[in-house]
């Protein structure tokens, strides 16, 4: 028969055990809430830098930061909406000065712009359009320019023939 005290040992150690268990599975639950913690500190850093770098006019460089952040956090929509937003007010500004550069007869400057445009999207549909309107703008400025000549020799008809 087995004696009321082995059984009260028994259940000592059993106790003593679950404890060991309790409190590691504790050390590691805080351990990982600290290793959450510092993740989402070193995300808010990123975030904080990227702005800085967009504001101190270096913005494909601050938006990586920022997107670097919404990456290590999946899960939070507030990351990956920060970097949409930051992403899409970008190419706003970046067709603007495109489209600015081309108003202003600066073809070179306006292509780099539309070229930014499509290295932060690829689908968007303004850049595509700005780079042919360039080169409508190129083939015509072409045509005006065979035309003044022949109108300077006085070549009326071939003039008129290529505008």
């Amino acid at each position: 028969m087995v004696a009321l005290s082995d059984i009260a040992n028994a259940a000592i150690r059993g106790a003593a055990q679950c404890m060991r268990l309790l409190l590691v599975a504790f050390a590691l639950a805080l351990f990982a809430g600290c290793a959450s913690y510092r993740a989402s500190e070193e995300s808010k850093r990123l975030v904080a830098d990227g702005q800085r770098q967009i504001a101190a006019g270096q913005p494909e460089q601050g938006l990586a930061l920022i997107k670097k952040a919404a990456d290590r956090n999946p899960g939070s929509p507030e990351y990956r909406l920060n970097y949409v937003r930051s992403r899409d007010d970008l190419i706003a500004q970046l067709l603007i000065q495109g489209d600015a550069a081309r108003n202003a007869s600066q073809p070179g400057v306006a292509e780099t712009y539309y070229k930014r445009v499509l290295a932060l999207d690829a689908n968007n549909s303004r850049a595509p359009a700005g780079l042919a309107a360039l080169e409508v703008d190129r083939r015509n400025d072409k045509l005006v320019a065979e035309a003044e000549s022949l109108f300077k020799d006085g070549n009326i008809a071939g003039a008129t023939a290529k505008l």
